[in-house]
């Protein structure tokens, strides 16, 4: 008698996940449970329009799905923005990126539902990073986690997927990766520079918090047409 063990396609494991997402803006409430989790004390999100670059003559109905014109502006449309999620939580060790975050159905919140300041955890046990996958084709996280000692150094980390790959053909869940770096001098003020470069509300904002540690998630490549 051979023993055969169970496998899963990537794309299906992608499905199961996003199930849980009807519309995109549940995926945003998701993640802000997750920095609520994370016992952060500020969430910020930030929609950042890239550019628009649309011909004078474009028909801008986009109910109209026959009209071909209208289906590129949308599709144009959806390229112009990337979502930011900032928050000043813990942050994610290796351990947490490798173990938890990067197993779909973790248990993790399920054993332990409280977090470090005594919150009861809300996020979805195990499939939150889905969300990521409802909102856009591609991820990038950086995150410094909090020391459990004062006097140990803040090490970041930035971790990146591309949501594509799930759906390649006979791929196993097991065949699809995520980039991750460990990032000894990462800034989380630093690494928002670029973002609120002549955007005084945004950077004003961002001033008043403190990000020695915690998490930034940008994801581009938006599924949805942001107004």
């Amino acid at each position: 008698m051979t023993v055969v063990p169970f496998t899963v396609s990537a794309r299906t494991a992608k499905l199961i996940g996003m199930e849980n997402f009807s519309n995109a803006n549940g995926a945003i409430i998701e993640l802000i449970k997750n920095a609520y989790d994370a016992d952060a004390e500020a969430c910020v999100i930030i929609f950042e329009k890239i550019e628009e670059k649309l011909p004078n003559n474009v028909n801008l109905s986009l109910d109209d799905t026959n009209n071909e014109q209208a289906e590129n502006t949308k599709k144009k449309k959806k390229s112009d923005y990337n979502i930011y999620i900032i928050d000043n939580g813990s942050g994610m060790t290796e351990e947490i990126l490798k173990k938890q975050w990067m197993t779909i159905g973790t248990d993790d919140k399920l054993i332990n539902f409280k977090s470090d300041h005594n919150r009861i955890k809300t996020g979805a046990k195990g499939i939150g990073r889905f969300a990521l996958n409802r909102l856009g084709k591609k991820a990038t996280l950086f995150t410094i986690p909090k020391p459990k000692i004062p006097t140990q150094p803040f090490v970041g980390y930035s971790w990146k997927v591309d949501w594509s790959d799930f759906d390649k053909v006979g791929a196993t869940i097991n065949e699809v990766t995520a980039e991750l770096e460990t990032i000894p001098s990462l800034s989380l003020k630093e690494n928002l520079n670029y973002l609120i470069s002549g955007k005084k509300q945004i950077k004003e904002k961002i001033d008043e918090l403190s990000l020695s540690h915690g998490t930034i998630i940008k994801i581009s490549s938006l599924n949805d047409s942001w107004e």
